[in-house]
């Protein structure tokens, strides 16, 4: 039986929604977030009551006419190296992705209610509710029943690799995981970790800030702040941030900054007081082998840890920049430096430096990101000015014609994806690290933020919906949970209809290539021809004979040639193609054949 429901809004916004009395309360929300163009959270009813998302409109005891008002609540995306996890606007939880990463919470699907905030390991999730417990799933973290009784009253949850702690509201921590990566805490630090005002993480370990400006750490034993002189220089310390990529902790303090952990023994209690200057709290970068920090006057410390690298970095260049505003580095050790006039600086690894015609486009620049070894600038006019390496996504020479009106901008491992003041999308780089955008494009509208895996992007529309594009082992391809992500069967077919005519009509054109290859290689090689002995004459009569039968022949084989271009791919192309999670990308391209060039960068 069919009804009709007014959702309503707290700013007066209203829309009228016809459904089935038998359908869920969370396919009304979601009509409702279409129409409405929000992304939609709670549903509450004339009389208070809130309504569960997998209740029946029967079951919540609507009725044809009634009211009910929506609460605005953005959606929210977490991702590992391989899968996403995204917090619906009702604060239930959807995953996908590879399943050993954490792309599969169907063993907690219950559990994930009222979330509202998610962080991510390597290959695992912990979800933090409002009433303060925790939900785990996925891999290396994924399993916290040994201290699930004292997952309460937690404020904040952090991640290594492999491990999570939490921060209680007492001021207490909570460990789980792999125990070389942080997952156990040693009974001499637990003794200690009181009064903690701050978690931190890097790759191997954690660090705790207390209330009295000192730090504890636990995990891999490289990252111990209790050996030497570092227990002396780790007082009065505002805040602590870690190199997320490696090993690494950096401290700063009112008038220095402290770093130890690093892999070079050098930086094992590091210290740098660069002319007493008072450092911009928490202002600095980490990479894998290098930290830079800058002052509140704009001057830049910066310090080298692996010897094996210092041969590629130039330190000097560091003690020159003043008036600096900003840092971005890239996991491989290069830092570009946003200057207060726009202007923009590359310390580190020269073999990442901006070439010289690029530094001169880099001039009114209000933003910076990074992936592995690449860097994206945008410009206060919204424009683009990308350096770094080609296969990283440091060439966009191919979409710079589209790189206008640029707001943000997000990065994969070797790919950036740029959000225009329209929220349409542009992304380039390597199409297997989710450069290419092309078969979700039509669907790529109204994009307000973009999260990325290793290999894969998600966008978060307005409405609240995803659209997932890249490595379809990794997040990429999200087809299976296209519902509970917010968009229509009709919409992934388009797109699928339309990426599926592009390949099409770019393979239909590839004889053209070929047969122009082929009259290249014989005009290359009639010099040569030229040369050889002319044969002897023969009679005419014999000779027009043959020359009209090889005439014949060559038109039927070029007739034959031409139509069988044109069919075959057609022929081949599936009524419906869809690629299952569990396939590799090489495995989906032997079953579906000449389609999957489509689909292995694509996934909708």
């Amino acid at each position: 039986m069919s009804m009709g429901v007014l959702v309503t809004l707290l700013s007066g916004d209203q829309t009228h929604i016809s459904v089935t009395e038998d359908a869920l309360v969370d396919v009304l929300r979601q009509k409702a977030q279409k129409k409405l163009n929000a992304s939609i959270g709670p549903l509450i009813t004339a009389s208070g009551s809130l309504l569960q998302g997998s209740a029946t409109l029967k079951q919540a005891g609507l009725q044809d006419g009634d009211t009910v008002t929506a609460v605005l609540r953005d959606a929210a995306l977490a991702a590992t190296t391989g899968a996403f996890a995204l917090i619906r606007g009702d604060g239930s939880v959807v995953a996908w992705g590879h399943p050993g990463a954490g792309g599969d919470c169907s063993a907690v699907q219950e559990q994930l209610q009222q979330v509202k905030c998610i962080k991510a390991a390597a290959a695992a999730f912990a979800a933090l509710r409002e009433d303060g417990s925790v939900v785990t799933w996925g891999g290396h973290g994924g399993h916290s029943a040994e201290v699930q009784e004292q997952l309460h009253d937690v404020s904040e949850i952090q991640a290594t690799f492999g491990a999570f702690a939490a921060l209680r509201t007492d001021g207490s921590v909570v460990a789980w995981g792999d125990p070389d990566a942080g997952g156990a805490i040693p009974d001499n630090v637990r003794a200690r970790l009181r009064d903690v005002k701050q978690i931190q993480a890097n790759a191997l370990a954690f660090v705790a800030l207390r209330g009295d400006g000192t730090v504890v750490t636990w995990g891999h034993p490289l990252e111990d702040a209790d050996s030497g002189a570092l227990p002396d220089l780790l007082q009065d310390v505002l805040c602590v941030q870690a190199c997320r990529l490696d090993a690494g902790f950096v401290a700063i303090k009112a008038d220095s900054v402290v770093a130890w952990g690093f892999e070079h023994p050098m930086l094992m209690g590091g210290f740098a007081n660069p002319g007493g200057s008072r450092f911009l709290r928490c202002g600095l970068q980490i990479s894998r082998n290098a930290w830079a920090a800058v002052s509140q006057a704009g001057h830049l410390s910066v310090e080298f840890g692996r010897w094996n690298y210092r041969a590629n970095f130039d330190i000097a260049e560091a003690d020159k920049l003043h008036d600096v505003e900003h840092l971005q580095c890239c996991a491989e050790g290069t830092f570009a430096a946003i200057r207060r006039d726009g202007t923009v600086a590359t310390i580190g690894d020269k073999r990442n430096k901006p070439a010289v015609f690029v530094e001169e486009e880099l001039k009114n620049v209000v933003q910076v990101q990074s992936n592995r070894s690449a860097f994206a600038a945008i410009r206060g006019d919204g424009s683009v000015v990308t350096w770094g390496p080609k296969n990283s996504g440091g060439n966009s020479d191919h979409v710079k014609h589209l790189l206008s009106n640029v707001k943000a901008i997000q990065a994969s491992e070797r790919a950036f994806a740029a959000i225009r003041d329209d929220g349409s999308v542009v992304a380039w780089g390597p199409k297997q690290t989710g450069g290419d955008s092309s078969a979700v494009q039509t669907q790529l509208k109204d994009v307000k933020c973009i999260q990325s895996t290793d290999t894969a992007f998600a966008a978060i529309r307005t409405d609240g919906s995803v659209v997932t594009w890249g490595d379809v082992t990794a997040g990429g391809y999200s087809r299976h949970v296209s519902t509970q992500l917010g968009r229509s069967a009709e919409e992934d077919e388009e797109s699928e209809r339309l990426a599926v005519l592009a390949m099409v009509q770019a393979s239909a054109s590839a004889p053209t290539k070929a047969t122009e290859g082929l009259k290249v290689a014989k005009s290359k090689a009639k010099p040569n021809a030229a040369r050889r002995p002319k044969p002897k004459a023969k009679p005419k009569a014999k000779s027009k004979a043959k020359a009209r039968a090889k005439a014949k022949a060559k038109a039927s084989r070029s007739g034959s040639l031409c139509l069988c271009a044109i069919l075959v791919p057609v022929s081949e192309t599936p009524k419906s193609s869809t690629i299952r999670p569990s396939q590799t990308p090489a495995r989906a391209m032997r079953q579906q054949g000449s389609t999957q060039v489509l689909f292995s960068g694509d996934p909708g």
